[in-house]
């Protein structure tokens, strides 16, 4: 096998792995009962195809970008609007731009979430000492 079939080999394998993760974590989206009506502990009353809520916007935008992706690629888009997706397909920045960008974005991440690893949530939730506390103890082992 030539190096050039193995990439594509590779390539491939890639692809269809990460086609079934997506799928299987897009699937909730449209039929959010789903998974709960085969592998959960309730489900005699659910209708496992029940569209959600969620699901009309979902399947409407997916449409809606397959189609201009669609139009694009068979050069059936005005020409003003091709030139702004060209502009956008061909726009590069610099690797030490980019290190910048990312730098700043992960330290007000930090910056903003480094307060909440000293609360103490025994003073936030309710339940903590009361169900929390006395599960934690049980857990590891199944003990009911």
């Amino acid at each position: 096998m030539s190096e050039s079939e193995h990439s594509q080999a590779v390539s491939y394998a890639v692809f269809f792995c990460t086609l079934v993760v997506v799928l299987l974590t897009l699937t909730p989206i449209i039929f959010p009962a789903l998974f709960s009506s085969f592998f959960g502990m309730f489900t005699e009353n659910l209708n496992p195809f029940e569209l959600g809520y969620q699901s009309s916007f979902f399947i409407v935008s997916n449409i809606v970008i397959f189609g201009f992706g669609i139009a694009y690629y068979k050069k059936k888009i005005p020409s003003s609007m091709h030139d702004v997706v060209e502009k956008i397909r061909t726009f590069e920045i610099s690797k030490r731009v980019a290190m910048i960008s990312l730098a700043v974005i992960l330290v007000v991440y930090i910056g903003l979430s480094a307060p909440e690893l000293s609360l103490d949530e025994s003073k936030q939730w309710s339940d903590y000492d009361a169900v929390l506390i006395p599960a934690l103890e049980i857990w590891p082992f199944g003990e009911s």
